[in-house]
């Protein structure tokens, strides 16, 4: 409802305030994010067994969301390259998630929404590292894994606040802006409440 308020009539209009807000959905699907995907890390760091299946984790990851996307990315692209509005560069940025690290690509997007995605992509990445990286910490007891694991959560939230204060300080043009705020590190708090709750 975001979008296409923003589309049609630039959140204007009589319920223009209520419909801008609705990117409260954003937020939502990474708090689900962060709880569903590392309940079966934390499991397993706090039971002391072995780590999730790294190939079966991305495998999933990837097949849920890469080729429908894929396929809606083509569609979107082959109007908007017709009308000579976005480039193959960036299409091969989209194409790969990788176009939130290049100020400009996001604002030229036909699916201005897949920052997203792209953010979800280094989300899953990072989770297995993270994972594995507590998994080496000797910490002697489970309740120590366990406050090892709180010690994070908390770094993730401080982290995400100084990336903010980073981008508000910082001297970057409108489109780097754009491009900082959709990168995993202005996200982490909120992924980091989804953990808190696994």
């Amino acid at each position: 409802m975001t979008h296409a308020a923003v589309s049609a009539t630039g959140n204007g209009g009589r319920f223009g305030s209520v419909w801008s807000r609705l990117d409260v959905g954003v937020t939502v699907f990474f708090v689900i994010s962060g709880f569903l995907l590392w309940r079966p890390f934390a499991r397993s760091l706090l039971s002391g067994e072995p780590l999730p299946d790294l190939r079966r984790y991305l495998r999933h990851r990837f097949l849920r969301i890469l080729p429908a996307y894929w396929l809606v990315l083509i569609v979107s692209y082959f109007l908007y390259m017709n009308d000579g509005q976005v480039s193959l560069g960036d299409f091969v940025r989209h194409f790969t998630l990788t176009h939130i690290y290049t100020p400009g690509p996001l604002i030229r997007s036909p699916m201005p929404q897949s920052w997203s995605l792209a953010n979800e992509l280094t989300f899953y990445l990072l989770l297995p590292v993270l994972a594995w990286a507590m998994s080496k910490v000797p910490v002697g007891s489970p309740r120590n894994r366990e406050r090892l694991m709180w010690a994070v959560l908390v770094a993730m939230v401080i982290g995400a606040q100084l990336f903010r204060v980073g981008i508000v300080l910082g001297d970057f043009s409108v489109p780097a802006q754009v491009a900082l705020k959709a990168w995993l590190p202005n996200h982490l708090d909120t992924y980091a409440v989804g953990m808190a709750a696994a």
